[in-house]
């Protein structure tokens, strides 16, 4: 049996700010935004929202969406570069919101821990808990739904998990990254048998080193960016773990054709700051397979006889070795259907990834394409710096978890901020909360001693 994501929930706050107003205010293209950068909203987290009721909010939605009980699940893992105390977890304010809706002490059998490792942390959590599972450690107990007759429960699955990614992406006004600014969770029910993904086993390959492309020094509201230099540590980084991946799947047999490697992937899903990142880091991932061709083709003296890989800093060289290749249409094919999240959220940090993932199946679902069976690649990247890629099949049952959407229903029912909302939202000088709360959960206050008090907005 294999384990992976039976399904996906997500909260996006209800306030935006649209490009447009952006650009006219900032002085900026909209044309550079729209099609440059690929931003057309950026979500913007209300005076009564953080980390926490837009995590414990998504797990809700994800457990009423499931008819899951609190005994159902094993443990509730959340990943997040917006920790809310420098030792309480976000998993147990989390949990505290959770148990006003289904009884005190209801979770108090859960596992849980806050995941930080920048973006990365998300990736981590999720193979962290498809571990525990494919284990057996989540054996003991009563727990996931019965796939021949829903609402029951067949003990000997085990308890499920939950992987909880939630972020506020938020920059200095009149900084270079104001415009990759973004927030939102996203929930994922870990199960045996998953309808949505079933991940693949050791095929996931780590890189990490110490660097100062993106970090947030202790009392930092917003972090300090080396903006080109993040980039290329971002392009760097996945590209040596896809380098490792590919060697892993190869080897396991998850993926077997090693002379057309990216040809066997049906889908990439990037960690997106903004949409357009995934494009740049497709390119390197791309030059490098066409050396593996010419290796192929030439033999081991290819790369020499044409001097590729000294070619991949050369742009004008690199660009014709991309044309050879199609990359237009690869992006098109594989990658693009994973960008209308990010377009229309911005930069989630640790769901980023999964908003992809989410973005593929709703796109693609839409356009009434088969799914079943297709290979996903993960590609994730954590600033300071690390990568991680590991891959997954889409399963059966993915049109029962997709139902009407998972990333549309999320964007209903939106508030278009104007620029001086926004602006007075980003210096904290909103005292009321600007949208009226329906089913979710919010912050009602911070006391003098550190506490935060939170409640349930029916």
């Amino acid at each position: 049996m294999e384990a992976g994501i039976d399904d996906i929930a997500l909260f996006i706050p209800r306030l935006y700010v649209d490009y447009r107003d952006f650009a006219d205010a900032r002085s900026v293209s909209r044309e550079k935004l729209e099609k440059g950068i690929g931003v057309k909203q950026m979500a913007i987290p209300d005076s009564d929202e953080d980390t926490a009721t837009m995590a414990a909010t998504a797990c809700l939605r994800l457990m009423r969406k499931n008819n899951l009980s609190p005994k159902n699940i094993g443990r509730i893992d959340i990943a997040t570069e917006g920790g809310l105390d420098e030792s309480k977890p976000l998993t147990t304010y989390v949990i505290g919101m959770l148990e006003q809706v289904y009884g005190k002490g209801s979770f108090q059998h859960c596992m849980g821990v806050e995941y930080k490792s920048a973006c990365v942390a998300g990736s981590r959590a999720l193979l962290d808990s498809v571990n525990w599972i494919n284990s057996g450690e989540n054996k003991a107990g009563l727990v996931v739904r019965h796939r021949e007759s829903p609402g029951t429960w067949a003990p000997s699955e085990g308890r499920a998990a939950i992987v909880i990614a939630s972020d506020i992406a938020k920059y200095d006004i009149g900084s270079p990254g104001e415009y990759t600014q973004g927030a939102g969770a996203v929930a994922m029910l870990v199960t045996e048998n998953p309808r949505l993904v079933s991940l693949d086993r050791g095929v996931a390959s780590w890189v990490m080193q110490d660097d100062y492309d993106f970090y947030r020094p202790h009392g930092h509201e917003t972090p300090i960016v080396n903006g080109k230099h993040s980039l290329d540590c971002y392009v760097e980084q996945v590209a040596r773990a896809f380098r490792g991946f590919k060697g892993n799947a190869l080897q396991t047999g998850a993926v077997k054709n090693s002379h057309d490697f990216t040809g066997a992937i049906d889908y990439f899903a990037f960690h997106l700051p903004f949409p357009k990142m995934g494009k740049k880091a497709l390119e390197r991932i791309l030059a490098e397979e066409y050396v593996d061709e010419i290796t192929h083709i030439l033999g081991p003296f290819g790369p020499l006889l044409t001097n590729e890989r000294d070619m991949l800093g050369d742009k004008s060289k690199l660009m014709e070795i991309l044309r050879i290749k199609k990359s237009e249409n690869v992006f098109r094919q594989k990658v693009e259907p994973s960008v209308i999240g990010c377009a229309h959220v911005g930069n989630i940090y640790t769901g980023s990834v999964f908003l992809s993932l989410a973005s593929i199946l709703d796109t693609e679902h839409n356009a009434r394409k088969s799914l079943a069976g297709r290979r996903v690649v993960f590609l994730s990247y954590g600033s300071g710096s690390s990568a991680v890629v590991y891959s997954g099949v889409i399963g059966e049952g993915y049109a029962d978890a997709i139902g009407r959407g998972i990333v549309a229903p999320a964007l209903e029912g939106r508030q278009r901020l104007s620029m001086e909302q926004y602006g007075a939202l980003h210096r904290k000088e909103t005292k009321e909360p600007v949208a009226e709360k329906r089913d979710q959960f919010v912050l009602k206050s911070k006391d003098g001693e550190g506490r935060r008090h939170y409640a349930y907005n029916k």
